[in-house]
Parts: structure tokens; sequence; C-alpha cells
């Protein structure tokens, strides 16, 4: 005894789908490619002229060939959800690519190393470039740690604004 595939699956003239137009078409041409029916009456059935009939005929007969092709096993390629795994996949190198760059900007600043912009393209290696030079820009921290700096060396400096020790505050 074998199994069905699936015990509640509609098998048989049931089991097709679409309009009841369409079925009735495909009930006419089947009786006319059966012998049932004839070309001409066939054609007369279905409301329309002789060679449109065989032009439709074509169309059913590649129809039936098309759907026993054999196709190939396992799962077919879905083009949508392949495409939506390489843009998940490239949002992610894009992070990726923002946090190294970010790691290496960070690292630059911590070795004292400042970055150069690459070089420009289409420059010639004999032609000079005017270099421009511009001020790296400063972190807020460190505008902080050079201004807490110059405060406490010249606080120091200049002997006023010292934390008293704990002798002078004894004495005052």
């Amino acid at each position: 005894m074998t199994k069905s595939a699936s015990p509640t699956r509609k098998t048989g003239p049931k089991a097709l789908t679409g309009s009841t137009e369409a079925r009735r078409r495909a009930s006419v041409f089947l009786e006319a490619l059966s012998g049932v029916l004839g070309p001409q009456a066939a054609s007369e059935a279905l409301q329309m002229a002789l060679p449109r009939y065989y032009q439709l005929e074509v169309r059913v007969l590649q129809a039936i060939v098309d759907a026993l092709e054999p196709r190939p096993r396992g799962r077919r390629p879905d083009l949508e959800r392949e495409l939506s795994k390489k843009d998940k996949e490239a949002r992610r190198l894009e992070r990726e690519l923002r946090r190294y760059q970010t790691l290496h900007r960070a690292s630059q600043r911590a070795l004292g190393i400042s970055s150069s912009p690459p070089p420009k393209a289409g420059a010639q290696s004999g032609e000079r470039q005017k270099k421009v030079r511009r001020r790296r820009q400063r972190s807020r921290g460190e505008r902080l740690a050079e201004a807490l700096r110059s405060d406490a060396a010249g606080t120091l400096a200049g002997g006023e604004g010292t934390p008293p020790t704990l002798e002078e505050e004894a004495t005052s």
C-alpha cells in the first residue's frame, strides 16, 4: 500500500483552477484534440473563426508541452529573496566600513598621526601640485584638555590661584 503525497489535495478536473469561460474553452479543445469534435465544430462552439482556432490550438499544445517539461529538483531560486539578501549584506558591509573608518580615525588621533587625503586621480607625475594646508579640526576633548593645561600652567607659573596647602588653610 502506497501513501499519497497529500490526502487533502484535490485531483482530477476539480483540481483545475480558472474562470468558467477558460474551463469551457479547455474542454472544447480537449474534445477537438481527442476527435469528438472537428476543428470547424470546435471553432463554432468557441464562436471564433477557424484561423483563430488554429492559433489557439497551437498555444494550447505548446502549454501542454511546456507543462510536461522536466523540472529541476530542489528549491527554485527566488529572485526577490536573493535581492533582499544582497541588500541586507550591502547594508551590513556599509555599517562595517563606517565602523572601520571610525576605528582608523580614532587610532590615528591616539597615535598623533595626521590623516592625509588620498592622492588626486589624474595628477601627472611631473606636475607639481600646490598643497593646501588645512588645520586639522580638533575634537572637543582635545580643545578642553589644552585649555585645562594652559590654565594649570598659567596658575602654577604666576603663583596665584594655586590650591592652598593644609598649613595655609589652618592659618586662615
